[in-house]
């Protein structure tokens, strides 16, 4: 199953980390 991801100008930006972590959850998932 895929699911779109759209971070934003803000993740780029203010929240990096989230971004990171967001990304890193959606390798392990699958």
């Amino acid at each position: 199953m895929k699911y779109p991801y759209y971070p934003g100008c803000t993740l780029y930006t203010k929240a990096k980390n989230l971004d990171q972590c967001a990304r890193r959850s959606a390798e392990i998932l699958g």
